[in-house]
């Protein structure tokens, strides 16, 4: 079992990497910068292939930074299932609801759907919603 947890591990450690490598600063050059006319994303899509709560880091800094379009703006974002036993997993169920709860919430989407696109795997799903009104939630609730 912990030869299996090392492939995992490795891959959260470089995910994370990467986030506080490249994306954390990209969001904050975007959130600071006077000279650019860029106000807020329209669209945010993610594919990535991490965890979920990863996933919920990274759309915590978007909301944390205001760069989402509200209201109107769209979030795809492709929920990975990292659990043992496909997609029937009762950790699997657990943790989508949990993470498209959150997600609903820090972004206050006001609609949200979950579609099986043609090109997801068995072992992932796409979560679509669209921001309400102006909220702002902090990532730390």
């Amino acid at each position: 079992k912990a030869e299996e947890e090392k492939p995992a591990a490795a891959a959260a450690a470089a995910t994370s990497s990467y986030i506080d490598t490249h994306v954390t600063p990209f969001v904050a050059q975007l959130s600071s910068s006077s000279t650019n006319h860029f106000s807020a994303f329209d669209i945010v899509c993610c594919d990535m292939n991490t965890a979920d709560k990863t996933l919920v880091k990274l759309m915590a800094m978007l909301n944390d930074k205001k760069l989402m379009r509200r209201p109107g703006g769209v979030v795809f974002l492709t929920l990975k299932n990292t659990f043992k036993g496909g997609p029937t997993s009762g950790g699997w169920k657990k943790s989508k609801a949990e993470t498209m709860r959150k997600l609903t919430e820090l972004l206050g989407l006001a609609f949200t759907w979950e579609v099986q696109l043609f090109a997801n795997t068995t072992r992932e799903t796409t979560f679509i919603g669209v921001t309400g009104p102006d909220h702002q939630v902090s990532s730390s609730e």
